[in-house]
């Protein structure tokens, strides 16, 4: 557990909030520690959630934490903490170790004890949530959002596992229509996510682009389209496409990068290289074991063979005599 850190999340979906401000504040301050970027989490957050500060005075100090940010980018770090609805007079939690978080959910467990009555509006405003008030209905209303919760966790990893068969003209489409009712918003917004995927330059731009776009709620589906990038474009490029010479170039272009080469292999075969060579060293250890089976049953013969001259020469000794 790291030690001096002050907020930490109670709930399954601020957990998922922290861990996009945690990536927010890694694209700003490099590749840190995770100790150094929660700890720039908490600084962030306690500027965010000062109500005595304006807007213009939580940006300058930000980016004195921070760097220089683009107003798009504070907007939607504004947003990130808005959403972080439970942060409130961790401090004390913290140094007397009265709370314990369970890493795994993000489930809040009390082990008694409580801190000053007096304590429960810190210096920001925030009246501290009483976490043990819950009981009875609320305590089972509480228990099956969590189970939803983590349902839904196991839903998103079993959708990580994106293959290029998966991905049609209409791919897209149908996953945004989760997100949108109106069959034209989706058919819209799809248009633009792949002219993103499409023209975004480095990972970074194209992540915020999105986010832009689709808002921070579709973060999870943001980190799909961001790590299946180019998977998930020219996948959709190739079923859309018009002409039999339209299609053919792209293959080409394919072809010509090794990263979408296998992409390509994968989709016209549905095994990639890995797969070829995992065959190979199947095929291999198949011919070994044969080779060792014929081996073993020359030798058998030959044991056999052996013992049989052995028995007819002790039957001659015998006649003999």
């Amino acid at each position: 557990e790291m030690v001096g850190i002050i907020y930490r999340p109670k709930t399954q979906e601020t957990r998922q909030t922290y861990e996009v401000l945690l990536s927010f504040l890694q694209e700003a301050l490099g590749d840190q520690p995770r100790d150094i970027l929660c700890g720039a989490a908490d600084e962030v957050l306690q500027v965010l959630k000062n109500d005595r500060l304006k807007e213009r005075e939580k940006k300058k100090e930000t980016e004195t934490l921070l760097g220089p940010i683009a107003e798009e980018r504070f907007a939607l770090l504004v947003n990130l903490g808005k959403k972080i609805t439970d942060f409130g007079n961790e401090e004390n939690k913290a140094n007397t170790g009265e709370e314990n978080i369970d890493e795994t959910y993000g489930i809040n467990v009390q082990f008694g004890g409580g801190s000053e009555e007096e304590d429960d509006e810190d210096m920001y405003g925030e009246v501290r949530e009483e976490m043990d008030d819950e009981e009875g209905e609320e305590a089972k209303e509480d228990s099956a959002i969590h189970a939803e919760n983590l349902g839904g966790v196991e839903e998103m990893k079993k959708e990580k596992a994106l293959h290029p068969l998966d991905i049609d003209a209409y791919w897209l489409q149908r996953r945004l229509s989760k997100i949108y009712d109106d069959a034209m918003v989706s058919q819209a917004k799809a248009t633009e996510v792949l002219n993103v995927l499409r023209d975004a330059g480095d990972d970074r731009e194209c992540e915020n682009q999105l986010v832009l776009l689709l808002g921070y709620d579709c973060f999870d589906f943001i980190k799909q389209l961001k790590k299946h990038r180019q998977m998930i474009l020219y996948c959709t490029l190739l079923a859309k496409s018009q002409s039999d010479s339209e299609r053919q170039k792209i293959k080409d272009k394919m072809s010509d990068d090794p990263s979408l080469h296998r992409i390509l292999k994968l989709l016209e075969t549905g095994k990639g290289d890995d797969d070829d060579e995992d065959d190979e060293s199947a095929s291999r250890s198949h011919r070994r074991k044969n080779d060792s089976d014929d081996m073993d049953t020359g030798s058998a013969q030959v044991a056999g063979s052996r013992h049989l001259i052995d028995f007819e020469d002790l039957v001659f000794q015998q006649g003999s005599h």
